[in-house]
C-alpha cells in the first residue's frame, strides 16, 4: 500500500478532494490530505510539506485559485508541488477544464513545461476527476514492475543481434527500440498478416517508401519487414526495433561519411507512430560510427577525417507515460548529443 498525497486548495474544492480520495482508497492505498492532520506543533505549511516528504505519491489537483500563500510569496499547493519534485516523489497532475486566475496560470505552464513524463488530465467534474486518478494510479502501480534498465539494454543487443546476422554490415546505423512496460505478449505470426499496414505506416511518415516494396524477415521469436534504407522487427515480449542507415542521401564523394541530421530527425520523431503502448522503454543510438560524422555532408572537395573516434553511442529511458510532446522533447535532446559527439569541424574552423 503507498501513500499518497493529494494536493489543492481546499476551499470550495471539497467535492473534487472527496473524489480524489475514494479513488485513492478504491485503488487500495492510503490517502494523506491536510485534512487529517489535525492539530500540530508547527505551521500547516510545515505540516504539508512534511507529509509530502513522507508520501509515495503525490496527486497536484489544479482549479481555478492559486491558493493562499506562504511567507514565501507562492501558494501552499505550489510549495508541496515544490516538495515533491526535490524528494523525487511521482507526481500525478489533474487539471480543471476552467479559466485560472493568473498566478495559477502560470503555475500550471510551470508543470507542464516540466518534462519528466509526469501524467496529465484534465477534468470537468469530480466523476471524471476520480476516474482519471483511478486510471493513473492503476497505471502506476503496473509501471512499478517495470523491468530494470539493465535488462532492458541487454534485451535490445541481444535482439539487434539476432536482426543483424542476416543482414550484417559494418556500415553506420540508427537503432531505435521500444519495450512496453509491462511487457505484453505478441502473437508473431498473427502479427505478419499486418505487415501491410505497419509499412504503410513507415510510408506515411515518411521513414519508406512505397515504391520499393518490402522483404519479410523473420526469426523463432520475430517477425517484421526490410525495405529501402530500414529493417522492422517486432518480438514476441512486444519489443519493437528499428535499424535505419542515416547516411546522407547527396551523390558527393564524401556523403558516405555523414549521417544527416535531418534523416536521424525523421527516423526518430517517426518513431513514436510504430510504439503500440502508452508507457515504456525508448533507446535510440548511432552505431559504427567510426569515421562518420553527424552533420550534412560538405561541398568541398577535400575532407579531413579523424582517425579514431567513439563508435557507438546510445541513450535509453523509462517513459511514465509516454506522451508524443515528451518524447520529442527527450529524442531532440539525444540528437543534439549526437551531433555534439560525432561533430564535424571543417579545415579553418579550428
Amino acid at each position: 500500500m503507498s501513500k499518497v498525497f493529494i494536493s489543492s486548495v481546499i476551499g470550495d474544492f471539497e467535492s473534487f478532494r472527496q473524489a480524489a480520495k475514494q479513488a485513492v482508497e478504491l485503488t487500495g492505498h492510503q490517502t494523506i490530505m491536510s485534512e487529517q492532520f489535525g492539530a500540530r506543533a508547527y505551521s500547516s505549511e510545515i505540516a504539508c510539506t512534511h507529509e509530502v516528504e513522507q508520501s509515495d505519491i503525490y496527486i497536484l489537483i489544479m482549479g481555478e485559485r492559486y491558493g493562499s500563500k506562504t511567507p514565501e510569496d507562492i501558494s501552499v499547493t505550489h510549495a508541496e508541488y515544490q516538495t515533491a519534485l526535490a524528494t523525487n516523489k511521482p507526481v500525478l497532475t489533474f487539471t480543471h477544464n476552467i479559466e485560472m486566475e493568473p498566478e495559477q496560470q502560470a503555475f500550471r505552464l510551470e508543470v507542464e513545461n516540466f518534462q519528466q513524463g509526469f501524467n496529465r488530465a484534465g477534468f470537468s467534474t469530480p466523476e471524471e476527476l476520480k476516474d482519471e486518478i483511478i486510471k493513473a494510479l492503476i497505471q502506476h502501480d503496473a509501471m512499478r514492475q517495470a523491468a530494470p534498465q539493465e535488462d532492458f539494454k541487454q534485451r535490445v543487443e541481444t535482439a539487434t543481434k539476432t536482426m543483424s546476422n542476416d543482414y550484417y554490415d559494418r556500415e553506420p546505423e540508427l537503432a531505435l527500440a521500444f519495450w512496453p512496460q509491462p511487457m505484453q505478449a505478441i502473437d508473431i505470426v498473427s502479427l505478419e498478416s499486418q505487415l501491410d499496414r505497419i509499412f504503410n505506416q513507415l510510408c506515411t511518415t515518411e521513414m519508406a517508401r512505397m515504391r520499393d516494396g518490402y522483404e519479410v524477415i523473420t526469426g523463432d521469436d520475430w517477425t517484421g519487414l526490410k525495405t529501402g534504407k530500414i529493417t522492422y522487427a517486432c518480438f514476441d515480449d512486444g519489443l519493437i526495433i528499428l535499424l535505419a542507415n542515416p547516411l546522407a542521401k547527396a551523390d558527393g564523394i564524401f556523403s558516405g561519411h555523414f549521417a544527416s541530421p535531418s534523416i536521424l530527425s525523421q527516423f526518430a520523431h517517426g518513431f513514436w507512430h510504430l510504439c503500440n503502448a502508452t508507457s515504456g522503454y525508448i533507446h535510440v543510438e548511432l552505431q559504427n560510427m567510426d569515421n562518420t560524422y553527424v552533420a550534412e555532408p560538405p561541398t568541398g572537395s577535400s575532407l579531413s577525417m579523424r582517425m579514431t573516434g567513439k563508435d557507438d553511442l546510445g541513450f535509453s529511458k523509462l517513459f511514465l507515460p509516454m506522451t508524443q510532446a515528451v518524447y520529442d522533447n527527450w529524442i531532440s535532446q539525444s540528437l543534439k548529443r549526437f551531433e555534439r559527439t560525432f561533430g564535424y569541424e571543417p579545415e579553418g574552423s579550428w
